[in-house]
């Protein structure tokens, strides 16, 4: 993937709170966008900077890659995403919930290894759909 301007939010959650956290984060940040006439291109995507589960918090951040001119503010960040290359697992939406997501992080780790590669960034979910 070539290197794209996002712009991002991070919040602290819980496992409970992931799937309302990740939402009111990725809408603040259409809001912003669209609040600077920028507009957000592809899939929204939710980076996991800890480990979410029932019993603790972690931070994740909600990402849009966008088109136009936008400034930082309101809590969203404004950052060019470094070219990289991605190791995907397709899951559909009715897997996407734990404990079933955690297979996909699994074949991941798994393709990696069978490579000698080595992850180079946290881990991420990107949503193509609304």
């Amino acid at each position: 993937m070539g290197a794209v301007k996002v712009a991002a939010t991070r919040a602290r959650t819980d496992q409970r709170h992931l799937v309302v956290t990740f939402h009111e984060r990725a809408e603040r940040v259409r809001r912003h966008l669209r609040g600077q006439g920028a507009a957000p291109t592809g899939p929204l995507w939710v980076l996991y900077h800890g480990a979410v589960t029932p019993d603790g918090a972690a931070s994740i951040e909600v990402a849009l890659s966008f088109t136009g001119h936008a400034e930082p503010g309101e809590g969203t960040v404004v950052r060019l995403e470094g070219a990289h290359t991605r190791a995907v697992c397709r899951v559909l939406c009715r897997g996407c919930f734990p404990p079933r997501i955690m297979g996909a992080y699994a074949a991941v780790d798994r393709w990696l290894d069978a490579r000698g590669a080595q992850p180079c960034g946290v881990f991420r979910e990107v949503y193509p759909a609304t």
